[in-house]
């Protein structure tokens, strides 16, 4: 299925490989898709444990309390041309509408309603993913198979989300076709929150063996073929289907020009020693959105 349809490379990465994060909101059943173009991910397990001492005894007894998974990731989300960024923007105001809860109406007024605070499903390829119960054993079960955030994505809260327009000194764009507008879109965004999963059976050891087999990056150490030869890399650049010029997207600027009257961008300059925020596509069009892309390998 193409969902991203603006004609660049971050494009054809991002539906060829399914590399994108999607939000469903349980509460609304709508859902956003954010091309997945990495800048942090940390999955932690925090395990608390109660405190204990006793008579004799200078160390505690620990004895375990919880563990509770904490996700936080940052998105750089690029734009090719004006429409792009409108969705983009769009994109960000839904996700903000998002994290308010459901009021019914009561009286003369509205009050929040009894479990209407708001919860997500997120689903990243193999690293935030739902659990299924097995039929035949209701205690455990496995990682989904890939699919939509509604139907295999890891149910749980969003903290909240840090939105930032990147590269704000460079300007913005803005529609030319549209003389009236006020408005203005950003090239680049940055998105950053946590997520809180919550599980409907929770993770444990049940008769020496884990409940869920694949918990929680859909793989097992059984399930790693040692005895392959297989020499070849381990990984390939992805193939572009259609690459644009998304430097010239950021040349059109405050002016609201789209990439197309700008002209075809110059031949991009990498230097090897650039860290990755500094191959970000510049203004003046020396570099390109393909430089920043270390997440186009397999």
């Amino acid at each position: 299925m193409v969902d991203f349809k603006h004609g660049d490379r971050s494009d054809a990465i991002a539906n060829d490989k399914n590399m994108y994060v999607e939000i469903y909101h349980v509460n609304s059943g709508k859902a956003i898709k954010i091309k997945a173009a990495l800048t942090n991910f940390e999955d932690k397990y925090n395990t608390d444990y109660s405190t204990d001492f006793f008579v004799m005894h200078t160390e505690p007894i620990r004895k375990w309390k919880s563990t509770v998974r904490e996700i936080s990731f940052a998105l750089r989300i690029p734009a090719n041309g004006v429409i792009e960024s409108k969705e983009n923007l769009a994109k960000m105001s839904l996700l903000a509408r998002m994290l308010y809860g459901e009021q019914v109406r009561e009286g003369g007024g509205f009050v929040p309603r009894v479990g209407g605070g708001p919860i997500f499903k997120i689903r990243f390829l193999n690293w935030i993913a739902g659990l299924q119960t097995s039929e035949q054993d209701k205690s455990g079960g496995s990682v989904l198979d890939f699919g939509d955030a509604q139907t295999s994505g890891l149910l749980g809260y969003i903290s909240g989300f840090s939105f930032k327009p990147a590269n704000i000194v460079e300007g913005f764009l803005t529609d030319h076709t549209d003389n009236n507008s006020k408005n203005i879109y950003p090239r680049f965004i940055d998105l950053s929150m946590t997520f809180y999963p919550i599980h409907v059976k929770s993770p444990a050891w049940i008769d020496e063996g884990f409940n869920y087999e694949n918990f929680p990056y859909g793989l097992g150490v059984d399930d790693i073929d040692t005895t392959s030869t297989n020499t070849e890399p381990a990984s390939k650049e992805v193939p572009s289907k259609a690459p644009a010029p998304v430097a010239a997207a950021a040349a059109a600027s405050v002016t609201g020009g789209e990439p197309d009257d700008v002209g075809p961008p110059e031949p991009p300059r990498t230097n090897p020693n650039s860290t990755p925020a500094e191959k970000v596509a510049a203004a003046d069009g020396s570099k390109t959105v393909d430089d920043t892309w270390d997440w186009t390998k397999d």
